[in-house]
């Protein structure tokens, strides 16, 4: 029992350190270069040194999340063990994917701070292949984030059979789950299908409910200290 709730603890933790530098990849620094002037390949090479800093976060979050889905299969294989196989094999899918995208940021980056004119590249060709690369990598991440949804899923369920997390963190999971499906639809498939009202509607949904993963981490770390009722029973005798 005490391996089991060191794996929820170990799990716990690793998600807060996910939780907080995740943000940093994933919302500051596409938010700055979003709100700076100039040309995209003029925007990356001002923000250089932050992007890079922002691939390696990338995949940095990706490796905690392997040992996070590792400790949590540990845990959950002896609630549903077919429930947790898909959890691991649905957390672990994103990483390839992350890292792969990440040769589009490269690319970008290299291509952004290299010289065009030098290299006889067509200043307008130049400015559409970083623009292109760039927005690629955000495709990337977005087809990540629909299994960084899924797992949710069985996790949620897991959660809520497992009689020792409190039921309400497995609903929130489930609710995190929903906010990144519906993020990902939004953005890969309902541009061209839905008035653009619609899909500001939708988008503001999906990143509500996607706040519903956080409170995982405490449920997580609330069972993987919490004292089982023989200790307080032998405690007061």
């Amino acid at each position: 029992m005490a391996d089991k709730k060191r794996n929820l603890r170990q799990a716990g933790w690793l998600y807060l350190v996910l939780a907080l530098i995740a943000p940093f990849s994933l919302s500051y620094v596409p938010g700055l270069i979003e709100q700076a002037d100039g040309t995209m390949a003029q925007r990356l090479g001002e923000y250089e040194p932050l992007l890079r800093l922002s691939l390696a976060s990338e995949m940095l979050y990706q490796i905690i999340e392997v040992f996070i889905v590792l400790a949590l299969y540990s845990y959950f294989r002896d609630t549903h063990v077919k429930l947790a196989r898909q959890m691991l094999v649905l957390g672990l899918l994103p990483l390839p994917i992350v890292f792969l995208n990440e040769l589009n940021l490269v690319g970008a980056i290299v291509i952004a701070t290299g010289d065009a004119g030098s290299s006889g590249i067509d200043l307008g060709f130049h400015e559409f292949l970083v623009t292109f690369l760039y927005r690629l990598h955000g495709t990337g991440l977005t087809i990540a984030s629909i299994f960084w949804g899924l797992w949710l899923i069985p996790l949620g369920r897991l959660v809520l059979m497992s009689g020792t997390i409190p039921k309400f963190f497995g609903y929130s999971v489930m609710l995190g789950a929903a906010g990144y499906l519906l993020s990902a639809t939004v953005i890969l498939i309902l541009p061209t299908l839905v008035p653009t009202n619609i899909i500001e509607s939708l988008t503001l949904t999906g990143s509500l409910l996607m706040i519903g993963e956080v409170p995982i981490i405490a449920g997580l770390l609330w069972a993987g200290y919490k004292k089982p009722k023989s200790y307080y029973n032998n405690d007061i005798i």
